[in-house]
């Protein structure tokens, strides 16, 4: 059974909820079990696994793969400490096993939540290389290695295009001067 869950936009798709998708499953199945395990890697990375039961009354314990769906999150140990990272892990894998059941928007499988961290973090990664970038930038000791830098660098963010910008006039000033 798929079906079309509420949904919320984000960017340019619509991703349901796992709270949404958990209320849909519960009127369809209210028997239903939905157990989730944690694992530690050794190098400190953490698995969370999500097992979906329609009816509880076929689950036999200890017997996970007796489970009508399940779905996996990992994030490496570092992520922890983001706050909320930990419950976000296990409500990814409980999203993921819910939408191999049907419970999904659009097709997708990645949950609101999921797609949601996911465009955090990539926001996150751009900022740094953005900042990283201007900094080069602004520590760069002549015409020659602006234009290396230039070369190599994302020509489409604004901040590092004024970085060069400014940082040329200084060049350039600097050399009319002497």
């Amino acid at each position: 059974m798929t079906r079309k869950t509420e949904t919320t936009k984000l960017g340019n798709k619509d991703y349901a909820s796992v709270a949404q998708r958990i209320k849909e499953f519960r009127a369809d199945h209210p028997n239903s079990k939905i157990l989730s395990r944690e694992i530690t890697l050794e190098n400190g990375d953490v698995i969370f696994k999500a097992y979906i039961w329609r009816d509880r009354d076929t689950y036999i314990s200890g017997d996970l793969d007796s489970a009508d769906s399940d779905g996996m999150a990992k994030a490496p140990a570092k992520s922890f400490e983001k706050e909320k990272q930990f419950e976000k892990l296990q409500t990814i894998a409980i999203g993921r096993a819910l939408a191999i059941l049907g419970y999904l928007a659009s097709g997708e499988i990645a949950s609101f939540e999921e797609m949601e961290e996911f465009l955090r973090d990539k926001e996150e990664k751009r900022q740094a290389y953005i900042q990283e970038q201007v900094e080069l930038f602004d520590h760069a000791k002549s015409i020659d290695e602006l234009k290396e830098l230039w070369a190599t660098t994302n020509k489409v963010e604004p901040a590092i295009i004024a970085a060069k910008d400014k940082r040329k006039a200084e060049l350039e000033a600097k050399n009319a001067n002497n």
